[in-house]
């Protein structure tokens, strides 16, 4: 066919890859925003009486002109999440919040709080609130541009989806075993029945918080993660994690043996890392937020 365009409709019954059919059915729950991050509501001035719009935030929008805007902080008193529905845009997860404009008044939702400051700040708008995705930003540092959660949960999103398609492989004394997101392996399980434990985990020092940096920072958190990992007598193989597109250096990193969940998660955190790749003998490899 030539100079025609449409939709391919696959059921997922014909997708014969699990990684793959795993892409389309993840429900899960991932990091957005830490305890005590600070999100700012974008309020309309002309809604907005002079007694109130002494108790707001001046910034610049992101976008040009880069004009000033009016703006409500909320604070986040827990870990703010996103969940994961598939092919579905990203959630927000409930999360507790105050908004010290409002005497600290509490919600138990950013959506919540947006809405409350909305009615309080906005008294003649027809409805409160709105879209808190492309009306609530968040401001990494003091001297960085505003970034909208929006923009925010993309970037999020795309990292996961980068991790669930990369191909994470080790070198063992069998050969080379790779290990996909929602995939089990039969080289892995093998390994081990020998070895007598049941759960592994694959852990990285490089680029925490993936974000990439020089080879030699790299270098130096791998070696300070390999004499952790003798320290606490697991048993390792190094390995490297590889994207399926080639955007992404590969990443230097260990397959460990006998290493719980709970202690690979802990592992990840030491080293800055968002998520760790963990399994059981016999189950499909399992990506995990740290």
């Amino acid at each position: 066919m030539s100079d025609c365009s449409g939709e391919l409709v696959v059921p997922a019954s014909a997708i014969r890859d699990a990684s793959d059919l795993a892409l389309l059915d993840v429900n899960q729950r991932i990091p957005f925003l830490p305890k005590g991050a600070t999100v700012l509501c974008k309020l309309g001035a002309r809604h907005v009486p002079k007694d109130l719009l002494i108790l707001c935030k001046l910034e610049r929008l992101p976008e040009p002109p880069h004009q000033r805007a009016a703006f409500v902080e909320i604070v986040l008193e827990e870990d703010l999440e996103l969940r994961l529905r598939g092919t579905k845009p990203a959630l927000l997860g409930d999360v507790a919040c105050k908004i010290p404009a409002m005497q600290d008044k509490q919600a138990s939702s950013l959506n919540e709080a947006y809405r409350r400051v909305s009615e309080k700040f906005e008294p003649t708008r027809r409805s409160a609130g709105g879209n808190v995705f492309l009306n609530a930003f968040h401001k990494p540092t003091d001297d960085a541009w505003l970034v909208s959660l929006n923009t925010l949960r993309d970037e999020r999103v795309g990292v996961w989806d980068a991790y669930l398609r990369t191909t994470f492989s080790a070198d063992t004394p069998h050969g080379v075993i790779e290990i996909r997101p929602g995939s089990s392996s039969a080289a892995l399980d093998a390994l081990l029945t020998e070895r007598r434990v049941a759960d592994w985990a694959y852990v990285t020092a490089y680029n925490p918080g993936s974000r990439l940096l020089p080879e030699e920072t790299n270098q130096r958190a791998h070696a300070e993660l390999c004499a952790f990992v003798v320290s606490k007598g697991w048993t390792s193989f190094e390995g490297r994690g590889a994207g399926l597109v080639g955007d992404w250096p590969p990443e230097v990193s260990l397959l460990i043996l006998g290493v719980s969940p709970t202690e690979a998660r802990a592992l990840g955190r030491k080293f800055g890392q968002l998520a760790v790749v963990v399994g059981l003998k016999g189950s499909p490899a399992d990506l995990q937020a740290c």
